[in-house]
């Protein structure tokens, strides 16, 4: 196992901080979901967690979409069947990677809410 070069340690510190405080937040996020759907019996119609991991992906790049990764796996663990679980991490980490493709192949003033147009190819995220 190599290690990285010093000079790359802050970058790397900061990738894990970053992943790991969006799988905090996607994990919470995705409790309360799950929380509201058994006990308050309400299905919300949207699943919260999923705009944690649009933002974590814009906001945080890689990280944010690494990070929405594990915090999938910690939501469902235990709800989930063992054979299902992989399934709906990796699908919540595509979702959040193709927010992050997205706006990363567009350019950051693609989205930038100053006209009807820019807003509605901001509506578009919610396709997938």
């Amino acid at each position: 196992m190599n290690l990285p070069p010093l000079a790359d340690l802050p970058r790397s510190g900061r990738f894990v901080l970053l992943a790991s405080a969006t799988a905090l937040a996607y994990f919470l996020v995705g409790r309360l979901g799950i929380y509201l759907e058994n006990h308050v019996e309400v299905m919300p119609g949207i699943w919260l967690a999923a705009g944690v991991a649009a933002a974590a992906a814009v906001r945080f790049r890689l990280a944010g979409v690494a990070g929405v990764l594990v915090g999938a796996l910690a939501t469902n663990w235990g709800y989930a069947s063992p054979q299902l679980l992989p399934y709906l991490a990796f699908g919540a980490a595509f979702g959040a990677w193709v927010v992050y493709w997205v706006t990363d192949r567009t350019g950051p003033d693609f989205f930038s809410l100053g006209s009807i147009r820019a807003i509605g190819r901001y509506c578009l995220l919610a396709i997938p």
